[in-house]
């Protein structure tokens, strides 16, 4: 039967002979319903969720299930009803479904399995099967559901968590297409590379060698007839098999190791060849490794596989079909290869070490590469250091020629002018007395000025003690002569303190003015200047016993903004604090 003889599609996935002698052709197009002579159809239009229709199988409950690519359905009754994953399907994709004997439907999906109870509206999912590709579904006569899987073998429901069997214990493939049991309880899986038996805790394989038509077996191709006799549907055509004859090599338990060792047969390191020794060194350069094994077997050559792990790197071992390993990109460091085969029969080889492969480190991660970068790095820190230190050298040398340039020129002239005016004055009368007199000042005022400059740039007075001398020879020349009382408190352990000259210069024409401010208007009969150690800094304080001022209404005279400036210039704290009874001016440096 075709499309031209009634057939939706020539895509027929399931064939169904119902209780009424009716034949159900499940297709990619609908369900074709052949009743003697008569085909009628069934599709979306009739309520199905999809057109494309994977299996059908009766229920014990009266009805029909069908499974399709876009959800489940229960015919039942002339009514039809259906699931997707908004029912608590893993996904819609239904590729095999089975009812055990209590009325469980069992569904394997294209993500996990489910299990519907009846009178539940919703599926429950298999837990250890969510995310796994499930080919097959088959209940055994032990009430017990089987999850054939593709690419990570069979799984069944007995336990938690399942339990598995997979090429590691001897199935002949990892991709499971069918699932099907004997008269004598024996479980047979159909695979990508033949049919494994399994009695009791016993593997054997079925391939070509022992009489499959094809070693790759079809989705759900497997049918026990009346007599017993087991038929598997493969790409290459049907085998019947009579179960009764199991070879006694099935009888072998798949614990005992099969003799024989693996053979590294070649390598190859960015196609090239070098010798098959047991250890091998590449450099960080390569990026590709070519290994092959071999295992000879005489008894079944066409049934040898492989399975390898790359201990440093792996923690599960992979297989190969033809004994053939590609390693790409290692990491440097040591590696071990370890290797078995099998022969066919559920058996391997006892676990070798073929092959110790070292991969060098790059440059950059050598010892020597960082001894080297160390040394670089000190030197180029010391050559920072000596030019750090010798342009500190050279600025403290020009500081100095220019404070004894200005000291013995500028200064020894202006102080000449200022002489010689004033001896000038004494010979001269009238107007010319007057200018005479203004020169002088000018000039004595120039000096005084010249040796402020000179002592703030000076280094040899980049220390506490030239601050406070300097401060003490100011407030003999301004306070004293005013007739007020000065007390100097001075902490002894700022002697030695290095201050560099803007700090220095600043914090003595902060207290400057400060003194000049009090001596100007305060009234005052005693000025204290207070410099002592504070936290991690120093303290300033000038204060005085006068009448005291609003620093809020003062905006003009005092020079109050400009020492605010000068302390904020260089992130100090700056304070002002009067009442009737005296002002303080309080500057703390931030750090000493």
């Amino acid at each position: 039967m075709t499309t031209g003889t009634g057939l939706p599609s020539d895509a027929v996935s399931d064939i169904l002979v119902a209780k009424d002698g009716s034949v159900w052709f499940a297709t990619m197009n609908g369900i074709a319903i052949l009743h003697g002579s008569r085909m009628a159809l069934m599709t979306i239009a009739d309520g199905l969720p999809d057109n494309r229709v994977e299996f059908l199988v009766p229920s014990r409950r009266g009805g029909y299930w069908i499974s399709t690519q876009n959800g489940l359905a229960l015919l039942r009754g002339g009514r039809v009803t259906t699931w997707s994953e908004r029912d608590g399907l893993p996904s819609s994709r239904v590729t095999q479904i089975a009812e055990d004997s209590s009325g469980v439907l069992w569904a394997g999906t294209h993500a996990g399995a489910a299990y519907l109870v009846p009178g539940q509206a919703r599926f429950n999912s298999v837990r250890g099967l969510r995310g796994l590709r499930i080919a097959s579904v088959f209940i055994d006569s032990r009430n017990q559901p089987w999850f054939g899987s593709v690419g990570y073998g069979v799984f069944r429901l007995d336990s938690d968590p399942l339990t598995v069997f997979n090429t590691s214990h001897g199935l002949s493939g990892n991709t499971v297409y069918f699932i099907i049991e004997d008269d004598y309880r024996r479980m047979y899986f159909g695979t990508n590379a033949g049919v494994t038996t399994l009695d009791g805790n016993r593997l054997y394989t079925y391939t070509t060698v022992q009489g499959l038509v094809d070693n790759e077996m079809n989705s759900g191709a497997a049918f026990k007839d009346r007599d017993g006799f087991l038929w598997f549907g493969s790409i290459g055509g049907v085998t019947r098999y009579d179960p009764s004859t199991l070879p006694i090599s099935a009888s072998r338990s798949v614990d005992v190791p099969l003799p024989g060792a693996v053979i590294l047969h070649e390598i190859r390191v960015d196609n090239r060849p070098v010798p098959a020794a047991g250890s091998l060194e590449v450099g960080p350069s390569v990026g590709f490794i070519a290994l092959r094994l071999l295992f000879p077997s005489f008894r079944n050559p066409g049934q040898v596989r492989y399975r390898y792990l790359l201990r440093g790197l792996d923690s599960a071992w992979h297989e190969s079909l033809d004994g053939n390993i590609s390693l790409a990109g290692l990491k440097d460091g040591d590696y071990t290869l370890l290797a078995q085969a099998s022969g066919g029969e559920g058996r391997w080889t006892r676990s070798r070490s073929v092959l110790s492969i070292t991969v060098a480190p790059p440059f950059y991660r050598t010892a020597w590469f960082w001894l080297l970068a160390l040394a670089v790095s000190w030197a180029t820190g010391y050559a920072l250091y000596r030019y750090h230190l010798y342009q500190v050298l050279e600025r403290e040398r020009i500081r100095t020629r220019i404070a004894s340039d200005l000291h013995d020129d500028i200064g020894g002239n202006l102080s000449a002018i200022s002489l010689l005016s004033d001896l000038d004055r004494k010979t001269r009368a009238g107007s010319e007395v007057s200018q005479l007199k203004t020169i002088a000042e000018l000039a004595r005022s120039s000096v005084a000025a010249m040796s402020e400059i000179v002592w703030a740039v000076n280094p040899a007075r980049d220390h506490g003690g030239a601050l406070m001398d300097h401060i003490r020879a100011f407030v003999e020349t301004t306070a004293r002569p005013a007739g007020i009382a000065m007390e100097l408190q001075f902490d002894g352990t700022l002697e030695k303190l290095r201050l560099d000259p803007d700090t220095r210069r600043d914090l003595y024409l902060v207290c400057k003015e400060a003194v000049t401010n009090a001596v100007k208007h305060s009234g005052c009969s005693c000025i204290t200047i207070r410099l002592r150690a504070a936290d991690r800094g120093m303290e300033m304080a000038v204060i005085d016993d006068g009448r005291g001022f609003t620093p809020e209404a003062m905006h003009g005279g005092h020079g109050l903004e400009g020492m605010r400036r000068r302390a904020e210039s260089h992130g100090w704290r700056f304070a002002v604090n009067s009442t009737p009874g005296g002002t303080e001016v309080l500057i703390r440096t931030a750090s000493r």
